[in-house]
């Protein structure tokens, strides 16, 4: 799959490699970094669910009982972002050699686990 990929007239490469190695060599790279960093993700996503589990138990005990149900849902949803990323990551992986979809893939899970945290601010919690 990943031969016939055509690279841009542009991309040249200094060393005098062809184009489509060195293509193929960014998306080598770009899989075995996501690789690395799987763990890391999977560990923010963990964290997240318990988060999520501990607001909820701390909801049962009055704690947050001024909170409406959208402020309940914002203080949640920073860390559904987290498992957002962790899933994009998940399908770049599994589709490593189409690099046109893993980046929009990738690009989408990145701003949405960007943006999401913001929501909290912008929405009145109680």
């Amino acid at each position: 799959r990943l031969v016939n990929i055509e690279p841009n007239p542009n991309e040249n490469d200094a060393k005098g490699k062809e184009p489509c190695s060195v293509m193929r060599s960014y998306i080598v790279w770009r899989r075995s970094s996501m690789m690395l960093s799987l763990p890391i993700f999977l560990y923010s996503t963990i964290a997240g669910f318990v988060e999520i589990n501990q607001f909820r138990i701390d909801k049962e005990e009055g704690i947050y009982k001024y909170y409406t149900k959208m402020g309940e849902f914002a203080v949640i949803l920073p860390s559904l972002a987290e498992a957002v990323f962790f899933i994009s990551v998940i399908c770049s992986l599994v589709k490593w050699h189409q690099w046109q979809i893993t980046s929009r893939v990738l690009n989408t899970g990145w701003l949405v686990s960007i943006l999401i945290p913001f929501v909290p601010a912008l929405i009145p919690l109680s």
